[in-house]
């Protein structure tokens, strides 16, 4: 017998968690990161229920399409821009990822945490490395503008 996972997206707890943030960082804009389909949680269906988010980030063009096809007008960051812009080709899929990874875990480390995984890497409170994108420090600089 298949048993059916699924997964329940609650649009007012989403809502509620922006407006936490939002309280906890007075003045600050905030940007929700929508990119691969919210994380699997829906892509226009999570935006809609950010909606008052001053902005959305997305991976590719389409999601940004998407967006505005849903009737979104606040402004969406393309994250495939920066990359490029910091000389990351879209060859270098291994490296993006990595800067990707290390962008969205800004929250639990912080702008220095997220510098060392765009650079060498960094130890956590356990002890274990973890290898980062290995940019110049120009790349690295470029890309914290963004974040």
């Amino acid at each position: 017998m298949t048993r059916l996972i699924r997964a329940r997206i609650d649009s007012a707890a989403l809502r509620a968690n922006l407006q936490t943030i939002r309280a906890r960082a007075p003045g600050c804009r905030v940007m929700a990161v929508v990119k691969a389909n919210a994380y699997g949680h829906g892509l226009v269906p999570t935006a809609l229920a950010l909606a008052d988010a001053d902005a959305f980030a997305v991976a590719r063009l389409e999601e940004a399409v998407a967006l505005r096809d849903a009737g979104l007008k606040r402004r969406i960051v393309l994250l495939e821009g920066v990359l490029e812009s910091c000389g990351l080709s879209f060859a270098d899929q291994v490296r993006r990822g990595i800067v990707l990874r290390a962008i969205d875990k800004l929250d639990r480390l912080g702008v220095e945490g997220v510098r060392a995984l765009l650079g060498p890497g960094r130890k956590d409170e356990s002890g274990d490395f973890t290898r980062g994108a290995g940019l110049a420090s120009e790349q690295l600089i470029r890309i914290l503008k963004f974040v």
